[in-house]
């Protein structure tokens, strides 16, 4: 089995979605404001300024519920 080098994991990226103009940025998680417990794992959180987030994008087959909670916020 070949290992990925972290460039390789985090900043690779097909050309199918070289559409999508998105930015990867990586922090320590060490300094996550906050981190939430799953049963899939930890989940750490980080601020984000409002005004670098321009849309949002729900995916085809979230619940009414989860659509109605996010579009609450």
């Amino acid at each position: 089995m070949v290992e990925a080098t972290t460039q390789e994991l985090f900043f690779t990226k097909g050309k199918d979605w070289g559409y999508e103009r998105e930015w990867r940025m990586l922090r320590l998680l060490s300094d996550s404001e906050m981190s939430i417990s799953t049963s899939a794992g930890a989940v750490h959180l980080f601020p984000v300024p409002p005004g670098c987030i321009s849309g949002v994008i729900l995916g085809c087959r979230i619940s009414e519920q989860h659509r109605g909670e996010i579009e609450a916020l």
